[in-house]
């Protein structure tokens, strides 16, 4: 993101925007990340997130144990939300933050899209259809069939073999 220039004295209409620019001596650091080994628990709870396509929102679930939902968080776009759940304390774990950010902003692509949402794994745009300002609607292509000898998880190949299920979800999803 862009900084902007602090001379406008606060009037939104006179904002700059600046170029940003690399400091010489500016690090680069590769990012990874293993959920498997580098993973730990917020201590205040979890949340669980869903789409509900007819009131054409998303949910937010807050629990402490045992998926007892004690706080629910609903609203339309993931900012409003994230924002909400920071605000009145409901995540501690700065970890747990990105990650109910980055669950949040799938579940508004997918309720935006008119796709299939599901915590923990990615969404399947094939066929998703986009509606631009305009009004025309876009639709995502729709991948041929798979190619000889490959197959969904668990199901055989042409060539009679049995694919390994992989495993899904996070530690976390497993937990519950």
């Amino acid at each position: 993101m862009a900084r902007t220039d602090k001379r406008a004295g606060g009037d939104v209409r006179k904002l700059r925007i600046t170029r940003p620019a690399l400091a010489k001596d500016a690090t680069f650091i590769e990012a990874h990340y293993d959920t498997w080994t580098e993973w730990k628990e917020d201590p205040i709870g979890y949340w669980l997130i869903r789409v509900d396509t007819e009131k054409k929102q998303i949910e937010a679930g807050f629990c402490r144990a045992g998926n007892i939902i004690e706080v629910v968080v609903t609203g339309k776009d993931a900012e409003s939300m994230y924002n909400t759940i920071i605000r009145k304390g409901l995540v501690k774990s700065l970890q747990h933050a990105a990650y109910i950010g980055h669950e949040l902003q799938k579940a508004e692509v997918a309720l935006k899209l008119g796709i299939r949402y599901v915590q923990d794994l990615p969404l399947r745009l094939e066929g998703a259809s986009i509606v631009w300002n305009d009004g025309s609607v876009a639709r995502a292509a729709v991948p041929s069939k798979p190619a000889a000898g490959s197959s969904r998880r668990g199901e055989k190949t042409p060539g009679g073999k049995k694919r390994q299920k992989r495993k899904t979800g996070s530690p976390r999803a497993r937990k519950r």
